[in-house]
């Protein structure tokens, strides 16, 4: 059996939502019983409907150290302003109607609460398909056909040989962008073809969120962190 959480390597979902948690309370208690209630959810059986994220934060609550897990440093530049914006947990939504997930994100809320509060929810879909049977952003561009396949998948996007406790587990980059239609209406169509051709379709305004998560091989070990478990100490 593989001790890869499902999601990493599924499909897209018709639907989803990144849903962001802070940390109120640093209350070592409180915040085991709100993972005890977390990995107790039906949602989490098979691990399909429920990806769950830690970010660097809520691992050092625990006393862990995660080799590799960091928060991201704030980017500037000419013309760029790419602001670190790092959250305690994440938990991306998947399934095939969106008012289901509304009513797990009330669950996930109630089970997380009062050390956790949500701070920033995210909906998400997958938007029509391209060539290759992927979907595409919101300028026609074909997204995802340089994603590996198969062993190739696993081996870039699953942790191998990391140590104690640690295989099977991910990491997952998040980066909101805010697109500006408007600019890239304005583009000729050569050179929108151009930007198709050239893997990146979206004009973005600017980034808002940059965030680095760990996503654990079993969310049922998640609890205390404990040796051994997900993380090693």
């Amino acid at each position: 059996m593989s001790p890869v959480q499902n999601a990493v390597l599924a499909d897209v979902p018709a639907v989803g939502r990144y849903v962001f948690f802070t940390l109120v309370s640093p209350d070592m208690a409180q915040v085991r019983q709100s993972m005890v209630r977390l990995v107790a959810m039906p949602e989490l059986e098979g691990e399909q409907w429920v990806l769950v994220g830690l970010g660097p934060e809520l691992v050092q609550v625990f006393g862990a150290k995660v080799p590799g897990l960091r928060s991201f440093d704030a980017l500037t530049g000419v013309g760029v302003s790419v602001p670190s914006t790092p959250s305690v947990m994440l938990c991306w939504l998947r399934g095939h109607d969106l008012g289901d997930l509304v009513h797990l994100t009330r669950h996930l809320q109630n089970a997380l609460a009062p050390p956790r509060r949500m701070t920033q929810v995210v909906d998400a879909f997958r938007h029509d398909r391209g060539p290759n049977g992927h979907g595409r952003d919101l300028t026609g561009y074909e997204d995802g056909t340089e994603n590996s396949q198969g062993d190739g998948a696993m081996a870039a996007a699953v942790l191998q040989a990391a140590g104690p406790g640690l295989a099977g587990s991910s990491f997952m980059a998040v980066q909101l962008r805010l697109q500006d239609f408007e600019t890239f209406d304005a583009m000729t169509d050569q050179i929108q073809a151009r930007r198709w051709s050239g893997g990146c379709a979206v004009w973005c305004l600017q980034a808002r969120q940059q965030c680095v998560f760990l996503v654990l091989a079993d969310t049922r070990r998640t609890p205390g962190l404990e040796s051994p478990g997900p993380v090693s100490k």
